[in-house]
């Protein structure tokens, strides 16, 4: 029932960016912040027991929406596919501290990637948190996060405020 609860809170979420106060909200955008939503919802589920997982759970709806859709407005998809394969790299094997970079020459813009902490969440899963940096032609966008590994090896960001 609670998994029931976290995804209509996701869509609702999600719905809410298509006020007709906002016209310039992309579809991109709009599918981000769901998407970003649902599994930021889902990310906070695993984190705590009863009113802490309903609270981890909230925020991860609102955080995963508000990233999903800077991430989807801001960097077109061979952005988000070198910032990704950066990210999983950059977590599964960079020491702490260590930077990695992408540049996307279709579009100009660039990011770093680094690595700041590790630790073991409550739940016994690896997690690390970590800075991000992306220029575009006209502005830069910088932001913390946090993301954890999940069983299948690959690493899922549980939070981040690029912005």
């Amino acid at each position: 029932m609670k998994k029931i609860a976290i995804v209509v809170l996701a869509l609702s979420t999600g719905g809410c960016a298509q006020d007709m106060t906002m016209p310039d909200v992309s579809m991109p955008a709009l599918i981000g912040a769901t998407a970003g939503a649902a599994l930021g919802g889902y990310a906070g589920y695993q984190f705590g027991g009863g009113l802490g997982q309903i609270a981890y759970s909230t925020v991860g709806v609102i955080v995963g929406g508000a990233g999903g859709y800077l991430a989807a407005d801001l960097l077109l998809p061979s952005d988000l596919a070198l910032y990704d394969s950066t990210a999983q790299k950059g977590l599964a094997s960079s020491a702490d501290g260590q930077v990695l970079s992408w540049h996307n020459p279709e579009t100009g813009n660039q990011g770093a990637f680094r690595p700041t902490r590790t630790f073991t969440a409550m739940n016994g899963r690896s997690c690390r948190h970590y800075r991000t940096t992306v220029a575009f032609i006209d502005r830069f966008a910088s932001g913390d996060g946090t993301a954890c590994r999940m069983a299948d090896g690959r690493w899922q960001i549980v939070s981040n405020d690029l912005g």
